[in-house]
């Protein structure tokens, strides 16, 4: 199939800026967008393409669409034929009658029949509300995500301080139990009382034996 517009369903020139251009009020939701065109916001004098619904500052875009080249029938952004080239249109508009035919869509806007709106912006919600909110939801998945991380990270550091204190307390242990401790964790055994009273016995009579020997 091919991807070439069918030029029976493209406008006029005359009918494309009568119809094809409409004017947005400042206070629409928009007025958070950038003009792809010189990047800054559009706050005022926004104006928008039926159709492809890319939104441009009006002086911006009637500087392109004054153009005589074929890539000034395009949208800036998507490059969509706005309109057929007829011989009457062929020739280069007057200074400032592009932008006299969007003050006069702005003086008729009962006459402009924009595409019909979605669900969504029948509920005030646009296109690209719904993209700043999908934005906004996956950077709070990945905070969300990157405390669980900190978190665990942190439990893991305590885990590890805590078991440092009891083999702190626990006091020294035979060595061949220290160089287990690379694979496994082993608790000093408690002294046994067999071998307590053995070693005190034992004292007692290397006492008296020195004694006799003096």
């Amino acid at each position: 199939m091919s991807s070439t517009p069918d030029r029976r369903a493209l406008r006029s020139r005359p009918e494309f800026l009568m119809t094809g251009i409409i004017p947005l009020l400042a206070s629409a939701s928009h007025t958070a967008d950038i003009c792809p065109i010189c990047h800054d916001l559009l706050e005022r004098d926004a104006v928008r393409m039926v159709g492809c619904r890319h939104t441009y500052h009006c002086t911006c875009l009637v500087p392109w669409l004054q153009g005589s080249d074929r890539c000034n029938r395009t949208c800036p952004t998507c490059r969509k034929e706005l309109y057929t080239e007829t011989p009457e249109a062929a020739r280069p508009p007057a200074h400032g009658s592009i932008a006299t035919h969007i003050d006069h869509t702005t003086n008729q806007q009962p006459h402009i029949h924009p595409p019909p709106t979605t669900n969504s912006e029948q509920d005030g919600i646009t296109a690209d509300d719904l993209e700043r909110r999908q934005q906004r939801e996956r950077l709070e998945r990945r905070q969300r995500h990157q405390r669980e991380r900190d978190a665990q990270h942190e439990r893991h550091r305590r885990e590890r301080r805590q078991q440092r204190e009891r083999q702190r307390l626990a006091g020294p242990v035979h060595p061949a139990v220290q160089r287990s401790r690379g694979h496994h964790h082993v608790e000093p055994a408690p002294p046994d009382a067999r071998a307590q009273r053995l070693a005190r016995r034992n004292r007692r009579r290397e006492d008296g034996e020195r004694g006799a020997l003096r």
